[in-house]
Parts: structure tokens; C-alpha cells; sequence
């Protein structure tokens, strides 16, 4: 199954220091069975070529070890008036470099709207946020996913 091309149309948006850009719910489960929720930006979630995977790097230790441990996740996109819900199952999982990059199936989605506008959960990036979040490392980690799935 190919992600839609509007969730990979908003994934691809570039994250600009200080302009507002959205923040992607990605949910994991907990080990009492809750919802566990880590924000991933753009820089941090890539499609695959092909459109069929998804390669995400987590920086939370909580977040990757719930991914391990169940092999599911569910990542949030609003894209106009719509709520995209993919529902993902893990591939594979990578450390490279002190980041975890995971490739992702989308196994479903579903697309809500009212057609009311929404107004998604986003943040303005700081001036420092590369050297924050180590997005050297982070781009490392994705590149390295793709090539390792590529092959």
C-alpha cells in the first residue's frame, strides 16, 4: 500500500527556522497497553522512492523500544481540512550514529473530513534547533535507512 500523496505532500515540507511548521503525532503503545505520543517534524520522517515506506528516526528511547516491542505505530498528518491516520507496522529498525531509524508499512489509512479547516499541531523552529535535535545525525540515520532498504 503507497502512502497518499497528500500525507507525502505535507511530509515533505521542509522545516524553516521561524516560520510556524507542523508537528506529526506518532503514536506508539505503552507497556499497560496506552497510547504513547512522540512529535516528529519533517526533518525527521521521510517517504521511501517507491512510496511504500516510511523511514522515520526517533530520538525518544521510549518511543523506539514501545516500536520494537509491538512493531506498530500510528502517525498523525492534518493536510487542510482533513485528518490523515496512517497506521504503520515496523520493517525494520536501525541504529546508526546514536539515532534510531525505522522503516515503516503503511498497512491502512483513513482520511476524516468535515470540511472544516483544521489548524494542526505545529511549532516555530528556533534558531538553534539543527544543533538541538543533531539534525546532521538525523539526516545520517534517514540516508542511511533508504540506502539500506534500496538495496
Amino acid at each position: 500500500m503507497n502512502l497518499p500523496p497528500a500525507v507525502v505532500g505535507v511530509l515533505a515540507e521542509p522545516v524553516v527556522v521561524g516560520e510556524p511548521t507542523q508537528g506529526f503525532p506518532f503514536l506508539t503503545v505503552d507497556d499497560a497497553g496506552a497510547p504513547h505520543c512522540a512529535l516528529v517534524s519533517s526533518t525527521e520522517v521521510r517517504v521511501a522512492d517507491d512510496g511504500t515506506e516510511l523511514h522515520v528516526v526517533l530520538g525518544g528511547r521510549r518511543s523506539r523500544t514501545y516500536l520494537e516491542a509491538r512493531g506498530r505505530a500510528t502517525l498523525l498528518v492534518v493536510e487542510g481540512t482533513t485528518l490523515h491516520t496512517c497506521k504503520l507496522s515496523l520493517v525494520v529498525g536501525r541504529e546508526h550514529d546514536g539515532a534510531f531509524a525505522a522503516a515503516l508499512r503503511l498497512d491502512d489509512h483513513a482520511a476524516d473530513s468535515l470540511g472544516i479547516p483544521l489548524v494542526p499541531l505545529g511549532f516555530t523552529p528556533p534558531p538553534d534547533i539543527a544543533s538541538l535535535e543533531r539534525w546532521d545525525r538525523t539526516v545520517a540515520a534517514l540516508d542511511a535507512i533508504r540506502l539500506d532498504r534500496s538495496s
